[in-house]
């Protein structure tokens, strides 16, 4: 897809010599007098700035990441999560959590996950959500696979809006009926074989 970016950070690091470091003549801070070591040793720990795409995990806390270009902002605009605003809770990760709106313009009811930026702590977890984002653009047109219908992103979260499935876990569904037939078996294996089958063909 085409909302895809890159990030960049700052990070601080100590300069590598430390107090134990040996001088440019080769003698240790030691040796020096302890006046002339202190003012040496000031010098040495003045922190150096890095600039580069990767971000230490402690600094990213304090900076606000943009995850993904040219998407909405206020989800709250198009979808109704009812009156207190926060909609019914339908399922929880580790990132985020989804909750079920209604969609303010056609009424339809959708699944929406929320995915918190303050815990996407590294680059590679940035970048899980923009893979993911792309994967379910591409996917769109799958009877088998929930659409995605749109994604925005305001200052604390990615909200991934996607058709509402509503039949359930398959494995909660063998738990209930406790045996399949094979001919019911065989029919559901079919399904999830050619929604990988999509998958790879992509």
């Amino acid at each position: 897809m085409g909302n895809i970016c890159t990030s960049s950070g700052h990070a601080s690091a100590p300069d590598p010599k430390g107090k134990d470091a040996v001088l440019s003549n080769g003698a240790p801070p030691s040796s020096k007098p302890a006046a002339q070591a202190q003012s040496t040793q000031k010098q040495e720990h003045v922190p150096i700035h890095l600039s580069g795409p990767s971000m230490a995990p402690h600094d990213k806390a304090h900076v606000k990441v943009k995850v993904l270009d040219g998407v909405g902002a206020d989800v709250r605009e198009h979808y109704n999560f009812g009156p207190d605003r926060q909609g019914k809770i339908i399922g929880k990760g580790q990132f985020g959590t989804v909750r079920q709106a209604t969609s303010i313009k056609t009424g339809e009811q959708v699944a929406v996950k929320s995915i918190a930026k303050r815990k996407l702590l590294t680059d590679e977890e940035v970048e899980d959500v923009r893979r993911e984002v792309a994967i379910l653009h591409h996917l769109v047109g799958h009877p088998a696979l929930a659409q995605i219908h749109g994604v925005y992103e305001d200052k604390h979260y990615v909200h991934i809006v996607m058709q509402l499935a509503q039949g359930g876990e398959l494995f909660d569904r063998i738990v209930e009926r406790m045996r399949y037939s094979e001919k019911d078996a065989a029919a559901a294996f079919r399904a999830m074989v050619d929604v990988i089958l999509h998958c790879h063909l992509m």
